[in-house]
């Protein structure tokens, strides 16, 4: 599946941020969101934090499932480390290593399927 958001959505999403009226007056002008053809009295407050949140969830989704497709434990991301694509592939081959280490029983427990290993 692919989300295409074009610039004008966003400059509506970034309008209607609440509690930024004069930034958000200020933005309208520079982004002369006035000559869009897009009703922006359709589109909810704090629709652009809900935008940024769900690409944050499915970035963790990402880096959560192995490339076998198994489980992997991950800390949550910073809006910050989600938007780097250097620090999502550190992570993706810092999990990878971390996997391949473990032996196997251990590597099972590690990805949130057991919590115990019998030996």
């Amino acid at each position: 599946m692919k989300i295409s958001v074009e610039s004008g959505k966003c400059n509506n999403f970034d309008i209607k941020y609440p509690g930024y009226c004069h930034s958000a007056y200020l933005f309208g002008l520079e982004s002369q969101i006035s000559r869009s053809n897009i009703d922006g009295s359709i589109i909810p407050p704090g629709s652009l934090l809900s935008l940024i949140q769900k690409g944050l969830q499915y970035t963790e989704a990402e880096l959560s499932i192995g490339e076998d497709g198994s489980e992997r434990v991950v800390e949550s991301l910073s809006l910050i480390d989600a938007v780097v694509p250097d620090v999502i592939e550190q992570r993706k081959n810092s999990l990878k290593q971390l996997q391949n280490s473990l032996p196997p029983s251990a590597a099972v427990a590690c990805c949130g399927y057991a919590t115990v290993t019998c030996g």
